[in-house]
């Protein structure tokens, strides 16, 4: 079976854009909806704004009810694959993928962000 997925990026944007892309999304008929959970925005400014993942994974299972939802990457060395898999968005079908570009885990107080 085919499944057709839409990311939505959380950076430079606000909650009310993302909530109304996700539910257009769902509208549409999409069959999954995924962000990302990167610390500061990829493009433009890194101080910019950029929502969280895990917080717009709870938002969207809030407010849709069709599309699959999940992160297509979230940041290993601050929430960790045991955190991970300890999230859990009631009443949906949730998904991450984690990632590390770094040889070697890294230690939480080795993280800054300015």
């Amino acid at each position: 079976m085919t499944f057709f997925g839409l990311q939505l990026h959380p950076q430079y944007t606000t909650w009310d854009e993302m909530r109304e892309a996700a539910l257009l999304a769902e509208e549409c008929g999409w069959d999954v909806l995924m962000t990302w959970d990167h610390f500061v925005p990829l493009m433009g400014d890194v101080t910019g704004p950029n929502l969280e993942g895990w917080q717009i994974l709870a938002a969207f299972g809030a407010i849709t009810k069709k599309p699959k939802i999940g992160k297509r990457y979230s940041g290993r060395s601050r929430t960790g694959p045991s955190n991970s898999e300890k999230t859990h968005v009631s009443g949906t079908n949730t998904s991450a993928a984690t990632a590390s570009w770094l040889p070697v885990p890294r230690r939480p107080e080795t993280c800054h962000v300015s």
